[in-house]
C-alpha cells in the first residue's frame, strides 16, 4: 500500500507535465517575432522543416560570430525552449547567434527529434534530423556571418540526446555540446574531439541518472546509458 501511495503521485505528476508541455507548446503561434528574430524553412526529403534564428543587437553582418544550436525536447517547441533557456537574452549580451529548429510529429504540436534511441514520431518513421541539421547549419552560414570554429549545440530531454547524435555524427561542424537531462543511447564514433558539458539531476524519473528503463518514456521502451559511463566516454 505504501508503494503504492508513492506511485500515484509521480503519475500525477509525469501527467500534468505532458499537459503544460503541449498547452507551451500549442501556444507557439502566438510568440510576439522580435526585430532580431528571423524564421526560416528548408525543404528536405519531401518535408518543409521550420527554425527561427536571433540575432544580437550588436550583430553587423561583418564580424563572424559564435553560433548556438538549442534543441527543444520531445512534444515541445522551438519558442517554448527559447523561453525555457533564455538563450536569446544571454545572446543578446554576449553577442552570438542562436538558432531554433523544430522537430517533426504527426501532430504539428507535438514534434520529437530522431535521436537515435528515442523518440516518438522522428525515431519511427526514421526521419533524417542529422541531414536536417547539418542543411540548416550551412544555410545559417551563408546567409549570416558565423565562426566555423565557434559552433556550439544544447538541448534538453529528446533535445540533448539529438545533441549527443551530433557531436557523434557530426563532430567536424561542433566545437561544444550541452545535454541537459538525456542520454546517450546510440553507437557513437566522433572523429573530432568534442566539449562536453552535462546537466542532469539524479531525481529524474524520465531519463534515470543511473540508467535503465522507465514506464514513463515516450514511445517504445528503451533502456538508457548511465550518466557516468556517458562522461567516461567523452573523457577518454
Amino acid at each position: 500500500m505504501n508503494s503504492r501511495r508513492r506511485i500515484i503521485p509521480i503519475v500525477i505528476a509525469v501527467a500534468l507535465t505532458y499537459i503544460v508541455l503541449a498547452a507551451l507548446s500549442g501556444r507557439r503561434t502566438l510568440r510576439a517575432v522580435a526585430y532580431n528574430d528571423h524564421d526560416g524553412t528548408i525543404e528536405l526529403d519531401g518535408r518543409t522543416r521550420n527554425y527561427f534564428v536571433h540575432t544580437p543587437p550588436a550583430h553587423t553582418g561583418k564580424a563572424p560570430l559564435p553560433l548556438v544550436l538549442v534543441l527543444h525536447g520531445a512534444t515541445e517547441s522551438a519558442e517554448n525552449v527559447e523561453r525555457l533557456s533564455g538563450m536569446s537574452a544571454k545572446a543578446d549580451q554576449e553577442n552570438f547567434l542562436v538558432v531554433y529548429p523544430t522537430g517533426t510529429g504527426r501532430l504539428k504540436n507535438v514534434p520529437t527529434w530522431n535521436a537515435g534511441a528515442c523518440c516518438g514520431y522522428a525515431m519511427e518513421n526514421k526521419i533524417d534530423d542529422v541531414a536536417f541539421l547539418r542543411a540548416l547549419l550551412e544555410k545559417v552560414e551563408k546567409d549570416y556571418s558565423v565562426d566555423p570554429k565557434r559552433v556550439y549545440a544544447a538541448g534538453i530531454s529528446n533535445g540533448g540526446m539529438m545533441s549527443y547524435r551530433l557531436a557523434c555524427e557530426l563532430s567536424d561542424k561542433f566545437a561544444a555540446i550541452s545535454p541537459v537531462e538525456e542520454a546517450q543511447d546510440l553507437p557513437c564514433h566522433p572523429t573530432s574531439p568534442v566539449s562536453v558539458i552535462v546537466f542532469h539531476g539524479t531525481a529524474n524519473h524520465l531519463v534515470p541518472f543511473n540508467g535503465g528503463s522507465t514506464p514513463y518514456q515516450l514511445g517504445s521502451v528503451r533502456s538508457d546509458t548511465c550518466v557516468a559511463d556517458t562522461v567516461a566516454f567523452w573523457v577518454e
